[in-house]
């Protein structure tokens, strides 16, 4: 089983703009399948929408691109 790499061995994002804490699977140049795990205290959460957090879907998007990012930059 070939090692997946640590997201910021591929990526220049660090915290707090690293949205992505373990790769999944990745087929470099082609595609990548990651997560970031949240916690109820991520600061962005405390004011939006207080009692009910949503993720802003300008973060969704952003660790998309990261994730995008993964497969394009592991070629």
């Amino acid at each position: 089983m070939t090692r997946l790499p640590d997201p910021k061995d591929v990526l220049p994002h660090r915290e707090p703009f690293l949205f992505i804490d373990e790769i999944h699977e990745l087929v470099p140049g082609e595609s990548a399948r990651a997560r970031w795990t949240l916690t109820p205290d991520t600061p962005f959460l405390a004011g939006h929408f207080p009692g009910e957090p949503i993720m802003p879907g300008v973060i969704i998007v952003e660790a998309l691109a990261q994730t995008g990012a993964l497969a394009a930059l592991s070629t």
